[in-house]
């Protein structure tokens, strides 16, 4: 977040409003009301600062100065009413003419109601600096404000179209952590296009994020990707991480595709021995897709069987891996058996049809 850095900005070093009045002896220098509270509030004094701007308001009345480091003073000390009221006064007394010194004005306005929870409040203060002059750190801070704050879809896809913006200006177009965020964003959203373009960014940026990677390959897949461009990022993973069993099951898959029944059966047995090993099984079509392999690879009935098994049990919807048990089964004379399985199959077939998940429980039969 990039809240607060607006309170002390707002100091000067001469005053805004000089109006006559008393002033002090410093070194042997008369200073003025304005230089004495300008000294207090850059050594960041703030309760001298303040008792002295009491007496600066009884001697001269409305000077916008007083408010302004009054606002900047309680924000300080955390008094976030005081400030608050501080700044209301300011902004009454500052003409509409000096539209720089409003800018300065919302922009702590923004960062105080920022500070104190009111989101609300400080996305209007935000979005009135950048009515009077755009700047990333501007959009920036809306975009931080919005997010804190959203709590629906709605309120979600709004902030999502203000860091989109943010995502364009300055420094943030390489900000890494910020594509991550936005890429998270969109795909609570159900975005998958726009998570996908922006964790191109974030492995762009950050190019050993094995995560970032992992996810870019399951949408790569689920968009519908060339295998070309699948291909790529699985060599990234591998790369990374040479036992990733996504990116192993897939290398298989391949594989098998060429006719290449060797290297099918190594790539498929390193994704299951690697994500039974680290903990990271592959996403269960991939992870289901490797016992897939391994079972039309498989010399044996009985060790396809049990590679057909783990397979379904990965991903039920594997309808080809349901008809090959069945076939097998009814081979080794294990007609009961094969009848179960039948049945599964079209249970399963009968909920997929109807875009419903398959419970773990309705596998206990194989």
């Amino acid at each position: 977040m990039v809240w607060g850095s607006g309170l002390r900005v707002m100091l000067v070093a001469a005053a805004f409003v000089v109006v006559g009045g008393a002033g002090a002896q410093q070194g042997g220098v008369i200073e003025s009301d304005a230089e004495i509270a300008a000294r207090l509030a850059e050594g960041e004094k703030w309760r001298e600062l303040l008792l002295h701007l009491k007496e600066w308001e009884f001697r001269n009345g409305d000077v916008p100065e007083i408010f302004r480091l009054r606002g900047m003073a309680s924000g300080a000390m955390g008094d976030t009413a005081a400030a608050a009221k501080a700044y209301a006064r300011l902004q009454e007394l500052t003409p509409a003419s000096q539209k720089s010194k409003h800018l300065e004005l919302f922009l702590a306005m923004g960062d105080l109601h920022a500070q104190t929870r009111e989101f609300g409040e400080a996305e209007l203060d935000y979005r009135r600096a950048l009515a009077i002059q755009e700047s990333p750190l501007t959009w920036r801070k809306l975009t931080d404000v919005m997010l804190a704050a959203a709590k629906t879809p709605q309120e979600k896809a709004k902030a999502g179209a203000a860091l989109r913006k943010t995502l364009t200006l300055g420094e943030y177009v390489n900000d890494a952590g910020l594509w991550r965020v936005f890429a998270k964003l969109q795909e609570e959203l159900g975005n998958d296009a726009e998570t996908y373009a922006a964790l191109n960014h974030v492995v762009r940026l950050s190019p050993a994020e094995l995560a970032a990677w992992e996810r870019l390959f399951a949408l790569a897949d689920t968009l519908g990707k060339s295998e070309k461009r699948k291909g790529l990022i699985v060599s990234r993973l591998l790369r990374i991480n040479g036992g990733n069993p996504t990116a192993n099951a897939y290398r298989g898959l391949e594989a098998e595709r060429r006719g290449d029944k060797r290297m099918a059966k190594f790539y498929y047995g390193r994704a299951v021995a690697e994500g039974g090993r680290s903990g990271a099984a592959a996403p269960k079509k991939w992870r289901g897709i490797a016992f897939l392999g391994l079972a039309n690879g498989a010399t044996d009935n009985g060790e396809a069987l049990a590679h057909y098994r783990l397979a379904l049990l990965a991903d039920p919807s594997l309808l080809s891996a349901w008809e090959r048990a069945v076939v097998i089964l009814r081979g080794m004379g294990r007609n009961a058996e094969a009848s179960t399985y039948l049945d599964l199959m079209q249970k399963v077939q009968r909920r997929l049809e109807e875009d419903k998940s398959v419970p773990p429980e309705l596998l206990a039969g194989i």
